[in-house]
């Protein structure tokens, strides 16, 4: 069976080992283990930084976008200036202006009879949800 040597014995060779490898990487004018960790540490410092910058560029990207343009198309086109004196969309009830309104109403009406008229716009109502 093989026979383990001392804890002692084997770090020993392990120090022997390296002060080996640190004496060949010298004898090749290689840096020494102490300057390339300085520079890897360099090199994750400018990574860091690099990422940072790149997501600063990409929230100051989104955050500044320009000024949507949220006339409807046909106000856009047909209108030199959108917008009423009011405020309100010139077009904002375009889709409805072309479309025939119905209105039901009584032929006769007696005095003091209260009548119901009713008014039907053509538009899908189920779709449109107006707060």
């Amino acid at each position: 069976a093989p026979v383990a040597a001392p804890r002692a014995a084997s770090a020993y060779c392990a120090r022997d080992a390296l002060v080996a490898c640190r004496a060949q990487l010298s004898e090749m004018g290689a840096p020494s283990v102490e300057e390339s960790d300085a520079h890897i540490e360099e090199l994750k410092a400018a990574a860091q930084r690099l990422v940072a910058g790149a997501a600063a560029a990409v929230v100051f990207a989104t955050t500044a976008a320009g000024d949507a343009f949220a006339y409807p198309i046909f106000a856009q086109q047909n209108y030199k200036e959108p917008r009423d004196a009011t405020g309100k969309i010139a077009c904002a009830n375009c889709h409805l202006a072309s479309k025939l309104i119905e209105a039901k109403m009584p032929s006769e009406v007696l005095p003091d009879t209260i009548f119901k008229a009713t008014i039907e716009i053509p538009a899908k109502y189920e779709k449109r949800y107006q707060p």
